[in-house]
């Protein structure tokens, strides 16, 4: 098969994000079998080219300096909720080559809500070869859930401007709406399916693992009585549950437990703790391997309040057989009996925190049974198995 897979952010060997990872390995492993081009909706990166030498052939697509949006366009972003992706489909269907190039593949597989405004422009060049859209999230979800918490005037909530709060429940069924000019949608939990069949889509749809690393014995140090939270803090809702753990939760923990410590770990950490300082707390900025930094540390935390999709944070760290704790935003989309503490009490979420620091044993316990239920739940190659098997699927209907 001919894959196009079309991406706003450029995969590589140790992109500080969950969501590139995964994209780096979902293309290395169709790579193996497949012709594979990619993409990218971005400048180009010499970084992106070495990840993937001779085997992938990666094409970069950005905006045009300086380019704008008719005014037409504009409102109908604002009307529709759906505020993302403009620029970037103008840069995609702007290029003769880039549309030559994905009108002549097998497989076009558009990856993020960002570009699924391109999808009706490619089911006019492509009629009737199959598109594939890949969900990370689902961005009205996401959407409606910063509104909702800006209604109740959360304070670690960004602000929202009125017209996207007004008209943001639109966006739901538009994007079911880009979703149904679909073959095939790709996402990371069954709760997306649901959500996405309530508001009207009607494609065939799939759930895709993510990947997980998994480690054949536990991690962690019992006895550090250490906390880490590891996110790309670039992104809002992992900057916002860090400062709302920080006010609301890590008082007491350190105010209880003697010798206790936070790590916040990850891209721009360092730049929330400088504005949220704590007692005990430090960052780390970037770095290229967390498994140390989760190798020493007690208990992981994901304090998530808004987002969408699968956190992959939290079975990466289960899978690592560290304990876990987390809100139900942080463990939304997680298979039954997943060992994870769930509470959104910031009260319930420091005694529990303070329960394990104090007793290494129990915490070790609990990681160790979160090691084998990861274990047995998550498995990337047996996955990528079953999207091979959809797309030749496709492939072989298609006139």
């Amino acid at each position: 098969m001919h894959i196009a897979i079309v991406t706003p952010f450029a995969p590589y060997d140790g992109v500080p994000h969950a969501g590139g990872a995964f994209l780096y390995a979902y293309v290395s492993h169709l790579s193996n079998a497949h012709t594979v081009d990619l993409v990218c909706v971005q400048p180009p990166d010499d970084r992106v080219r070495a990840a993937f030498s001779a085997s992938v052939a990666v094409h970069f697509c950005p905006p045009k300096p300086g380019g704008t949006t008719s005014r037409l366009r504009l409102q109908g972003r604002t009307l529709t909720g759906f505020n993302i992706g403009v620029a970037e489909v103008d840069a995609l269907v702007g290029d003769r080559g880039t549309r030559q190039l994905l009108a002549g593949a097998d497989i076009v597989n558009v990856h993020w809500s960002e570009l699924l405004r391109v999808v009706p422009h490619l089911r006019r060049q492509r009629r009737p070869r199959p598109i594939v859209a890949t969900a990370y999230d689902i961005y009205s979800q996401g959407m409606m859930r910063a509104v909702r918490a800006q209604r109740k005037e959360h304070p670690d909530i960004e602000r929202i401007p009125f017209r996207r709060r007004l008209f943001a429940p639109v966006g739901i069924y538009t994007e079911a709406y880009f979703f149904n000019k679909c073959d095939l949608v790709q996402v990371f939990k069954h709760e997306d399916v649901s959500a996405l069949r309530r508001s009207g889509l009607r494609r065939p749809i799939m759930v895709v693992d993510p990947l997980i690393d998994h480690s054949p014995q536990a991690l962690g140090s019992p006895d550090a009585k250490r906390m880490i939270f590891v996110a790309a803090f670039s992104r809002g809702p992992n900057a916002e549950g860090a400062r709302w753990f920080i006010s609301n939760v890590w008082p007491a923990v350190h105010n209880s437990v003697t010798g206790a410590s936070l790590v916040l770990a990850g891209e721009q950490s360092d730049e929330v703790l400088s504005g949220s300082p704590a007692p005990g707390a430090s960052a780390t900025g970037y770095v290229d391997d967390l498994k140390p930094y989760y190798d020493a540390s007690t208990i992981v935390v994901a304090p998530l309040l808004r987002g969408a999709g699968l956190k992959f944070k939290v079975p990466q760290a289960l899978a690592y057989g560290l304990p876990v704790v987390t809100t139900t935003v942080g463990a939304e989309g997680m298979p039954p009996r997943c060992p994870a503490l769930i509470t959104d009490d910031p009260a319930e979420m420091s005694r529990s925190i303070i329960e394990l620091l104090k007793a290494p044993d129990k915490a070790r316990e609990l990681g160790e049974v979160g090691r084998r239920w990861a274990a047995d739940v998550f498995d990337f190659s047996r996955s990528m198995n079953e999207v091979e098997r959809r797309f030749e699927e496709l492939v072989r209907a298609t006139p």
